[in-house]
């Protein structure tokens, strides 16, 4: 492997890095980790104390050094993708973005994991107590981290495909039971959404957040 005898640019070791016949290939993102690898530690864990990892039941190390190795998958992939005319201190943005965004994902896909794997197991039983269970752990996230995983959520029941009719009206039941925190009663009573559905009841919305909670668990693997 060939050693850069300065220092590169910053255009130069991007130009590097993105080129995998360059004979400074592997020079070049032995500099970029040497420049970069504790920025991106730094943003890594800065949204992993955002979601509170703890609720993951894995310790804080551990979910940083998975979050960064997907960080350096995406970054040897996308890197390309970076126009270099817009300079280093515009990279330090966009890198950030990066991080947050490897960060969120991971922190998604985990936090439904974390939720579903601790579920009753008679939940097939208990409708009532499985529904109060992911409101309580839903609430106990961030608001603005709280409708980030809802995002993630929706997109999940749009494209399962498992689910043929009404899903979009139990979308707006699963937004306002469990991130709304709007009463059942309330929901299936006289709610300007579902007021020309006579199929709304009490009972339909329990129903309507188990179907989801079954979609999510096929969607962890679990």
């Amino acid at each position: 492997m060939l050693r850069f005898q300065n220092s590169p640019s910053f255009s130069a070791l991007l130009e590097c890095c993105t080129d995998q016949t360059s004979p400074y290939w592997e020079a070049g993102w032995d500099e970029f980790l040497n420049r970069y690898k504790e920025m991106i530690y730094k943003f890594v864990v800065n949204r992993c104390f955002n979601w509170k990892v703890e609720r993951l039941g894995m310790q804080l190390n551990d979910v940083v050094n998975d979050i960064v190795s997907e960080v350096y998958i995406i970054l040897l992939n996308k890197l390309y993708t970076y126009r270099v005319e817009e300079g280093e201190q515009n990279f330090r943005y966009w890198l950030a973005t990066v991080c947050n965004r490897a960060s969120g994902s991971y922190m998604k896909r985990r936090s439904i994991a974390a939720f579903i794997a601790e579920e009753i197991e008679d939940v097939e039983k208990d409708l009532k107590k499985t529904t109060e269970r992911f409101q309580t752990y839903i609430r106990t996230f961030e608001i603005d981290t709280r409708f980030e995983l809802y995002e993630h959520l929706v997109l999940i029941l749009r494209t399962s495909g498992e689910q043929k009719r009404n899903v979009e009206r139990d979308i707006h039941i699963f937004y306002l039971y469990v991130w709304a925190d709007l009463p059942k009663q309330i929901i299936a009573n006289g709610h300007p959404c579902f007021a020309d559905d006579p199929n709304i009841n009490e009972g339909n919305i329990d129903n309507v957040i188990h179907r989801f909670r079954s979609f999510l668990r096929k969607t962890a693997n679990l």
